[in-house]
């Protein structure tokens, strides 16, 4: 569990990062400030077997990820990225190649959305809440409240014109 209070932050991570969880618990809880959050893969709010939360409270953030990021709910998890204030940017894809051949982007599998490796094993919840703002969602294949081999995915933005 991280938790800051306030100021303007960057995380920067790599993998399985701020509030994302293989297996156990994690949190990240920032209090206040413009905050940066980029990472590659797993990161933002993200779960597999678990429980993986990212809660900010408020500020103008950047969300970058470009795999399984910013509320993802793999098997038996639950990820949940919840923003409750400020014009927030949120990205995802851009790195890896998709897993069909059909599309025109990049995989991305992100933005309150739960998935399973199909065939193997059942996904789980993902959820993206924003509380308001002018808001910015840019996201690749698979992206923004989707499920994908019997799982849920949610996204929902309480106000603004995003």
């Amino acid at each position: 569990m991280l938790v800051d209070v306030q100021g303007d932050d960057a995380y920067d991570a790599q993998d399985v990062a701020q509030g994302a969880c293989l297996g156990g618990m994690g949190f990240l809880v920032d209090g206040g400030g413009n905050d940066t959050y980029r990472g590659y893969r797993r990161v933002q709010g993200q779960a597999i077997g678990g429980v993986g939360m990212l809660l900010d409270r408020s500020g103008n953030d950047d969300y970058r990820g470009a795999l399984l990021a910013q509320g993802v709910g793999g098997p038996l998890g639950l990820g949940l990225l919840d923003d409750l204030a400020g014009n927030d940017h949120y990205y995802a894809g851009g790195k890896y190649p998709p897993p069909y051949d059909d599309s025109p982007g990049y995989g991305g599998f992100s933005q309150g959305v739960g998935v399973g490796p199909r065939g193997v094993a059942n996904g789980g919840l993902g959820v993206l809440l924003d509380g308001g703002g002018d808001d910015v969602y840019e996201a690749d294949y698979f992206g923004h409240a989707g499920g994908y081999w019997f799982a849920a995915g949610f996204a929902r933005d309480f106000g603004g014109n995003d």
